[in-house]
């Protein structure tokens, strides 16, 4: 079974990048709150939607590039400022 990548921007806008086997993908969020966005005060939100791979995640995956994933896109509000986003990545089926 192949480990989900995961990327990490705090509050701060540090970002981490995680997997079991060490490696991820370096994906950048704006921080910032946008006034024209849904009102977000705390908790989580989840997205999941389908993407094709670009070269560093097909070589991730050891797959060809344009290959279809699911990303899954967690995004954690506190008193409406987003304090982490999480972005895991599997294969199809």
């Amino acid at each position: 079974m192949i480990a989900p990548r995961r990327v990490v921007v705090n509050s701060s806008g540090a970002m981490t990048r995680s997997s079991s086997a060490g490696y991820g993908r370096g994906t950048y969020a704006d921080v910032r709150r946008h006034q024209d966005g849904p009102d977000k005060s705390s908790g989580p939100a989840t997205r999941q939607r389908q993407v094709a791979t670009d070269r560093e995640l097909a070589a991730l995956f050891a797959v060809e590039v344009g290959t279809t994933l699911i990303e899954q896109e967690k995004i954690v509000w506190t008193n409406g400022v987003v304090g982490e986003v999480v972005r895991i990545y599997r294969l199809l089926g």
